[in-house]
């Protein structure tokens, strides 16, 4: 099911990232603190449940190693601080979507 516009502007609001429907579902991306440009896919027959699986299953430590030593990226205690801020935006977007979305 797809999302409304009513409801990615709601989700754009009330969390810090952004919704930008794609032709077989949406990019949800925020720039961190860090300066990341973080991202994920979803596909439109179940936005909503693949946010939140993609939530319960992000793991801030395999983030951070995923980029330590790529170009440009900071140190590895850096890199562990913003994945864990991502984290924390993520579970606030799950909580966002299981109180006004699902």
């Amino acid at each position: 099911m797809k999302l409304t516009k009513e409801q990615i502007k709601l989700i754009e609001d009330n969390t810090v990232f952004s919704i930008e429907e794609t032709s077989d579902g949406y990019e949800v991306s925020w720039y961190t603190d860090a300066g990341e440009d973080f991202s994920f896919y979803v596909s439109d027959e179940d936005p909503v449940g693949e946010m939140i699986n993609y939530v319960e299953n992000f793991d801030p430590e395999e983030h951070a190693t995923s980029w330590i030593g790529g170009p440009g990226a900071p140190g590895i205690r850096a890199l562990l601080d913003d994945a864990d801020e991502i984290q924390k935006h993520l579970f606030e977007l799950k909580d966002f979507l299981l109180n006004n979305i699902h």
